[in-house]
């Protein structure tokens, strides 16, 4: 798999009814977005790393840690939307070329950087 493209999506949409702006509150000195972001650059693994989200707010933070930031519309962006949906739009945005895709959900932020490295 050493030749084929592997990138890491994060989705992390504003919306949320148990806990709004969820993503971009603060779990020590970071959000969940920058979490995950951070996860995934420390792992190595990745060619490219892409925040998907409807916040300006999201897509800020994603750009200051030097990842691509996707706008996402905002049909993919409600409470019922499909991640596979999610997912399928940003595939065919051909933002970045991607032979593999890994979801790395804000929501998890306990999860390792060696965790991704050793799902390959």
């Amino acid at each position: 798999m050493s030749t084929s493209t592997i990138t890491a999506i994060i989705p992390a949409r504003s919306g949320s009814k148990g806990l709004p702006q969820k993503n971009v509150k603060r779990l020590g000195n970071r959000s969940l977005v920058e979490i995950a972001i951070d996860c995934a650059l420390e792992s190595n693994s990745v060619e490219n790393i892409v925040v998907t989200s409807d916040s300006d707010e999201i897509l800020d933070q994603a750009m200051k840690r030097g990842v691509v930031a996707h706008k996402r519309p905002d049909n993919l962006a409600k409470d019922d939307s499909s991640m596979a949906d999610v997912v399928a739009n940003l595939i065919a945005s051909n933002l970045v070329p991607t032979d593999y895709a890994m979801l790395l959900q804000p929501t998890s932020p306990l999860r390792e950087s060696k965790m991704i490295s050793s799902s390959l």
